[in-house]
């Protein structure tokens, strides 16, 4: 067996013989030697193979009703063996294997929960074995948040938490949310205080663990909601008054959670009200650009990092790119003095396929992500410079900005676009980048092969001209209303385009979103623009309402809003409609779409706007010429 010599793995079966059928204190010595033997990573996969049958002896010690400590040492087993191996990681937590399921009973045996937390701790931050070690159905996260509830100061189970959501989608913020985990680890920080000079020592690993949750868990949409419903913004606040690195820190998690909040006529965007908040991010950004940098502000920083578990590239690109859609924000990042020079840098760490920032620190290897790999960052930066270039609302001004020579942007754009097909450069950002170099430089053409269907550039409101309606939205808490919505209109008889379900006229959103987008627009009567908050944060949705009022000018299209929630409208209290689309649906009549009860009522309002024009009868009828051909759309 690779990894085993001869005499160790003729010992290793002698050990599993008698793990399986001695007692007492010989089995316990034979638990021990396999622990001792499991100290070296490349003894570890070698004892986890199936044809040795170590696993089973290992569970046959697991289920022992009469010898805690032998089952003690058959946990201690299990977390050495998933230590620092990511086979075995995925291995033992696999539900195959059944292991899980003993530890799971056994998290709340005092000589047995260290270390299984421990060991989930570790593994959960394999992303292969999330969906099982989240799953209600196991009980694992129910265990974890009695025992912080009945154990405040645990600090194993903060760090399974903290892991967890540092690799979980936002579809298991739900499951979160429901269990109250949220919201005990937040009270658990209110209840220290910002102040971590007064922080117990005992409660110093808690804290810290907590911050890194709060600080993942607000990248998450419905995390994010979630803790802002728990109103404690003047608590996080307060942190900003504290050391550099609880600062730091801070700065991270009120970005997160308030960063994309517009100001009004009373009070001012993030940045705006703390611009110091900026000057941190732009450090993190540059100590992680010159990780191996010797400078003692980039070790400063680093080892802050390395506190919190945010060195990564991939947390300042998201924070920046969540201050970035606030359009309060975006004056103060753009006047930055170096800020642009770094997300640059960033960008051009991409394009070269570098390695990912990194080094060694205090003992501990660390990185920080960046370079070809890191596809999370490079989607963020990209979709921050689109954000940034909606502060400039004309073109001409925006390519002045942009087009400086220093930047050499429209050059890194294109060098994005060509990457080799191997290079995997993420759906997202290559759309993000599209749309930004066509505002960048207006004669680069965007093309896409249409030939199998229908194509017809309508700059008429002729019912002669076949037409659809558009919906336009942002996926998120109010998808169904939407949905209700288009089939309502097509129940009376309108030809609808939805980005998943398409028209007779364009198909469903997919390939080159902006070049279907824009033909979606261009074959519109009239767009419908479903607004609510993650409309207003939506890059694309931002990008698409741009362009629709764009051909409203120019081409008579027609834009009818209707609002998905009760409380983020025009006449809403405590919060209105804002930023961009504020302005954007000013005075103007919208209909209300946040109860059941109000579909048929908006449905028929958005009919009598329409008539007969997007018809899908006469659209069918019209259809009888096929044309064929390229499309060439020149987006804004």
């Amino acid at each position: 067996m690779s990894g085993l010599s001869d005499a160790d793995r003729q010992r290793a079966q002698d050990l599993i013989r008698k793990i399986k059928y001695s007692t007492g204190k010989e089995r316990t010595d034979a638990l021990e030697g396999i622990f001792e033997m499991a100290k070296e990573d490349k003894n570890k996969l070698a004892l986890c193979q199936p044809g040795l049958g170590l696993i089973d002896a290992l569970l046959h010690a697991l289920r022992l009703p009469d010898d805690s400590y032998a089952t003690s040492w058959a946990v201690s087993c299990v977390g050495r063996l998933s230590a620092s191996v990511k086979q075995n990681k995925e291995y033992l937590s696999s539900p195959e294997v059944g292991v899980v399921p003993e530890l799971v009973r056994l998290i709340t045996r005092a000589n047995c929960k260290d270390n299984v937390y421990v060991f989930f701790g570790n593994c959960i931050l394999n992303s292969v074995t999330v969906p099982y070690l989240l799953s209600e159905s196991l009980g694992l996260v129910d265990a974890a948040r009695r025992e912080m509830e009945a154990n405040p100061d645990y600090k194993f189970v903060y760090t399974f938490f903290a892991n967890a959501v540092t690799i979980m989608s936002n579809k298991y913020c739900a499951y979160f949310i429901r269990m109250r985990v949220h919201e005990l680890i937040v009270n658990r920080l209110v209840q220290a205080g910002p102040d971590p000079s007064r922080w117990p020592d005992r409660n110093t690993g808690c804290v810290y663990r907590s911050m890194g949750f709060v600080t993942s868990f607000s990248t998450l949409p419905d995390g994010r909601r979630a803790i802002r419903d728990l109103q404690r913004k003047e608590f996080f606040l307060a942190f900003l008054q504290t050391k550099e690195k609880e600062r730091m820190q801070a700065s991270i998690i009120i970005s997160n959670l308030y960063g994309r909040d517009e100001g009004d006529t009373t009070t001012k965007s993030l940045l705006q009200t703390y611009p110091d908040i900026l000057q941190l991010l732009v450090n993190l950004l540059a100590a992680i650009l010159d990780y191996n940098s010797e400078s003692k502000e980039v070790k400063d920083y680093r080892g802050m990092g390395l506190a919190f578990g945010v060195t990564k590239m991939r947390d300042a690109s998201s924070t920046l790119r969540c201050l970035s859609i606030s359009d309060g924000n975006k004056t103060l990042m753009l006047k930055h003095p170096t800020f642009m020079t770094h997300v640059l840098r960033a960008i051009q760490l991409f394009i070269d396929d570098a390695n990912e920032c990194g080094a060694v620190y205090q003992g501990f290897q660390s990185y920080a992500g960046g370079g070809g790999k890191d596809f999370e960052s490079i989607e963020n930066f990209t979709e921050l410079l689109l954000q940034l270039s909606f502060y400039y609302e004309d073109d001409s001004q925006l390519q002045r900005e942009f087009n400086k020579p220093e930047y050499q942007l429209p050059y890194r754009l294109k060098c994005l676009l060509n990457l080799p097909e191997h290079r995997q450069f993420p759906f997202e950002a290559r759309q993000y980048t599209l749309q930004l170099l066509n505002r960048l430089e207006p004669n680069t053409i965007i093309q896409q092969d249409y030939t199998q269907r229908t194509l017809y550039r309508s700059t008429s409101t002729s019912i002669e001209t076949p037409q659809h309606i558009m919906v336009s939205y942002a996926w998120g808490p109010h998808k169904q209303q939407v949905i209700n919505l288009t089939n309502r209109l097509k129940g009376l008889g309108y030809d609808v385009w939805r980005d998943e379900e398409g028209s007779s006229l364009v198909p469903p959103m997919h390939g080159d979103i902006v070049a279907t987008m824009a033909e979606a627009i261009q074959n519109s009567y009239l767009v419908v623009i479903c607004c609510s908050r993650e409309y207003k944060e939506s890059t694309n949705c931002r990008a698409e309402a741009k362009y629709a009022q764009a051909r409203q000018q120019s081409h008579n299209l027609r834009i009818v809003y209707v609002m998905l929630d009760e409380h983020y409208h025009t006449r809403s209290t405590p919060q209105v409609i804002d930023g961009w689309l504020s302005y954007m649906v000013g005075n103007q009549q919208w209909y209300p779409l946040w109860e059941e009860d109000q579909i048929e009522s908006t449905a028929d309002a958005v009919a009598a706007l329409a008539g007969q024009h997007g018809k899908l009868e006469i659209n069918q009828s019209l259809l009888t010429n096929p044309v064929t051909g390229t499309v060439v759309s020149s987006f804004f």
